[in-house]
């Protein structure tokens, strides 16, 4: 991205959709090494005998993490530290939105434990 460096002295809007590009470029690379990490915690649930509905927030709130913390990076590259902000507080909300069904887990837990079924 050192190339995005110099273009920004010259043609800051450039420079943008450069970093943009190389970060997608990057990111397809990766996904690639998506699939044994699901694999992974495919026979995760199935050794632990969790339910499926349980870890499926975990993983959400997980892709949610990484493309709120790239989303945030870009906006930063750009200058827009506002954005990125709201983006990073958008995320974490959408993360505990996400975690719901866990909190509704646990409270049944703890009721069933404390005596009222």
């Amino acid at each position: 991205m050192i190339f995005a460096t110099v273009i920004k002295k010259y043609c800051g809007d450039i420079s943008i959709l450069i970093t943009l590009a190389g970060a997608v470029c990057i990111g397809i690379l990766f996904l690639r090494l998506l699939q044994p990490i699901l694999t992974f915690l495919d026979e995760l649930q199935e050794l632990s005998g969790l339910d499926p509905d349980l870890l499926a927030p975990i993983i959400k709130c997980l892709g949610v993490s990484l493309l709120t913390q790239i989303c945030v990076n870009i906006c930063n590259d750009a200058g827009q530290n506002a954005v990125g902000k709201m983006i990073e507080i958008s995320g974490s909300v959408l993360c505990l939105y996400l975690s719901i069904p866990l909190f509704h887990c646990v409270l049944s837990l703890l009721e069933t434990i404390g005596g009222n079924p």
